[in-house]
């Protein structure tokens, strides 16, 4: 609810507004007539965005604010995180004044600013990773990086994740080749990652323990993947290696089908696809909801295709996510209908017609409060119908059933006025009642008591 953009209009008085597909209309109190073209530059716009012409972007929405509201922008509102690496490059070499000129169309944006301002406060830095980069001086630039952590954001920071994929894989290599043979040039390559803090627990544990990549590796191909999960949590740096990313793709491949049999309706698949990713850990946390939901749609669609109303809103309560499900759909339009019906009989009092129409639904958590309102609303129009009859009704108890049922409300005080031998006695009423008694007490056919 934040003002987006203001417009100073050229008259004063705005009595009416009206939106077309290209224009705004806009009256005022003296008869004139504005037509706005809020569309007006869209193309240009567009074609400046795809061009990443921003400069030449922000003149164009500024000179027409209704373009601010255009589904477009979102292009140019995601591209601050790309302008930012590309002036952070510019900053690293030193170029100020064209990264200020490049980021001038996204500093109206106060955070932008500020991150902005942040990047070029630290050119020193900047500039120092750069050249221990273009030296190839990789693990004094890692040391650097950790000493200022803002320094990953940086586009040349992916060349240091580089290195260290490079050596990590020749590791591999060596250690599959023959790991005892080749163990000194194992630790050869591994050691100088020891005094960079981010790297030095997993540098040491592989140094330490090379040859449980090959475990891992063997767990993976024999299927054991409990066992797999185990040495990568004892193991950090197996969770580096080919073989993690392949179990891991293993895992999102499994839940992938158990989502897909979920959505086709073939519950006893999911099911039995989801006892095989009970053994990735990653999904451990997922399982058991899954199998929650998957179980509770399986029993409502079941209620449903048997008819039993009852049991499957039951289920419904305990398995909300259900009510996405066609079935659902199906046994909520049956519902609907039945209160449109009884809609049309309460307005002439037809309330034992209604009670038996709606019985069951009185009797669930679910549906219980719309069906009611149906039935009180025909309760209230057989006491503005019965002022005909009204001495031979014993209105203390005609009330009293109401007031239990629906608790006292404007409502029942306007019906009531309507026959003055129910209004004596809804005056004299001690008791409020019970807003929800509805819920709890038996809805009886009809509300008249006669003496």
């Amino acid at each position: 609810n934040n003002i987006v953009f203001k417009i100073e209009l050229d008259h004063l008085g705005v009595s009416s507004l009206a939106i077309t597909n290209e224009y705004l209309l806009v009256g005022y109190a003296d008869g004139t007539l504005g037509v706005i073209d809020y569309k007006s530059s869209l193309a240009d716009l567009e074609l400046n965005l795809k061009n990443r012409n921003y400069i030449e972007s922000k003149k164009i929405f500024e000179n027409n604010k209704f373009l601010l509201l255009h589904p477009i922008m979102e292009q140019f509102y995601s591209a601050w995180d790309g302008v930012l690496r590309e002036a952070i490059a510019m900053i690293s070499k030193k170029q100020i004044i064209e990264a200020i000129d490049y980021v001038e169309p996204f500093i109206d944006n106060p955070s932008h600013a500020e991150e902005f301002k942040f990047y070029t406060a630290q050119i020193d830095d900047i500039s120092t990773l750069e050249e221990l980069i273009e030296q190839k001086q990789y693990i004094k630039a890692m040391v650097h990086v950790d000493e200022k952590p803002f320094l990953k954001k940086l586009a040349v920071y992916g060349k240091l994740t580089h290195f260290w994929e490079i050596v990590f894989d020749r590791v591999k290599k060596l250690i599959k080749d023959d790991a005892l043979a080749n163990k000194q040039k194992i630790i050869d390559l591994l050691k100088q990652f020891t005094i960079v803090p981010s790297k030095k627990d997993i540098a040491t544990s592989l140094m330490n323990n090379y040859e449980k990549i090959l475990e891992a590796e063997d767990a993976a191909k024999e299927k054991r993947v409990k066992d797999f999960y185990k040495l990568c949590d004892k193991f950090q740096f197996i969770q580096e290696t080919d073989v993690y990313s392949k179990v891991g793709a293993l895992g999102d491949r499994i839940y992938n089908q158990v989502i897909s049999s979920e959505q086709n309706g073939d519950y006893e698949k999911a099911l039995n696809v989801l006892d095989r990713l009970r053994e990735f850990e990653p999904y451990e946390g997922k399982v058991s909801q899954l199998n929650k939901d998957i179980k509770g749609k399986r029993q409502f669609v079941q209620a449903a295709q048997a008819g039993d109303v009852k049991k499957a809103y039951s289920i419904l309560q305990r398995y909300p996510n259900a009510k996405y499900l066609k079935e659902f759909q199906k046994i909520n339009h049956e519902f609907e209908q039945k209160i449109e019906e009884a809609t049309n009989l309460a307005m002439n009092a037809k309330s034992k017609e209604i009670v038996e129409i709606l019985e069951d639904y009185l009797h669930i958590p679910y549906t219980v409060d719309k069906a009611a309102t149906i039935v009180k609303l025909s309760f209230l129009h057989e006491i503005e119908r019965s002022v005909a009859v009204e001495s031979t009704i014993d209105w203390h108890k005609t009330l009293n059933i109401f007031i239990n049922l629906f608790g006292i409300d404007s409502e029942l005080e306007y019906s009531c006025r309507k026959a003055p031998l129910a209004f004596a006695e809804f005056s004299d009423l001690v008791s409020e009642g019970n807003v929800t008694g509805y819920k709890k007490l038996n809805i009886p056919q009809t509300l008249i008591v006669y003496k």
